[in-house]
C-alpha cells in the first residue's frame, strides 16, 4: 500500500495578503500548482476570461494549459542524499509573471494555485517551510504514483513544446532585485512623512 499525502490545501489556511510586496510574487515568480490545483482553475477560467489567446472554439483543457502554463524543471531537493528536481506547473506569460493577474488583481482568485494562494512574504519562515514542504510532497507523489496521469501528462507536453520559464535561480534574482527596489521606494516614503 502506498502512503496518500495530504492534500496541503486540507491541512493549512489559506493566506490574505494582497500588499505590494505579497504581489510581486504574481509578478514575477508565481507559485507551482498542485495536482488538485488545475481542474478549478481551469473551470475558474471559463467564468472569468471572455477569451483565451488561442483558436475560437478552442477551449478544451490541453489549450488551456499550453495557454495559462509553463514546464518548470521545479523546485531542487534532495533526497536520499541525490538531487533531484521535481518538476511542476506554473501559470505564466511569456514577461515572467502570473498569466492571470490583471491590473493587479488576481482573474482566478478562489481558485489560485496552492503555491501562491497559501503563501505570503510576511510568514515566519517555519511555516513557509513546512507548507513548502507538504506541497512538494504532494508533487512529488504525483510523479512516484501517476507519471501518466493529468498532472504528468500536461507537464510532458508543455516541456516538449518547449514552454518553460527561465531558470529558477534567474527568476529568483529577478523577484529578489525587484522586492528590493520596491522596499527602498516603501522606505523612502514612510521617511518623507515624518
Amino acid at each position: 500500500m502506498k502512503f496518500k499525502v495530504e492534500n496541503p490545501r486540507d491541512k493549512f489556511e489559506r493566506t490574505k495578503c494582497d500588499c505590494k510586496i505579497c504581489t510581486m510574487n504574481c509578478r514575477h515568480m508565481p507559485g507551482a500548482l498542485i495536482p488538485e490545483d488545475i481542474i478549478p482553475m481551469y473551470e475558474a477560467t471559463l467564468y472569468t476570461r471572455e477569451h483565451w489567446v488561442c483558436q475560437p472554439g478552442d477551449r478544451d483543457i490541453d489549450s488551456w494549459a499550453r495557454w495559462a502554463l509553463l514546464a518548470s524543471d521545479g523546485a531542487r531537493v534532495v533526497k536520499d542524499g541525490v538531487t533531484i528536481n521535481i518538476p511542476s506547473l506554473v501559470p505564466r506569460n511569456q514577461t515572467g509573471g502570473c498569466i492571470f493577474l490583471t491590473n493587479g488583481k488576481c482573474d482566478v482568485h478562489q481558485a489560485a494555485p496552492f503555491g501562491c494562494s497559501h503563501f505570503d512574504t510576511h510568514m515566519n519562515p517555519v511555516e513557509g517551510h513546512d507548507r513548502s514542504q507538504a506541497y512538494l510532497q504532494r508533487i512529488y507523489q504525483e510523479w512516484e504514483e501517476n507519471p501518466e496521469g493529468f498532472y504528468c501528462t500536461i507537464w510532458h507536453k508543455l516541456n516538449n513544446e518547449g514552454r518553460k520559464p527561465e531558470q529558477l535561480q534567474q527568476r529568483r534574482d529577478t523577484l529578489q532585485a525587484a522586492t528590493q527596489k520596491l522596499e527602498k521606494q516603501i522606505r523612502r516614503k514612510r521617511s518623507r512623512k515624518k
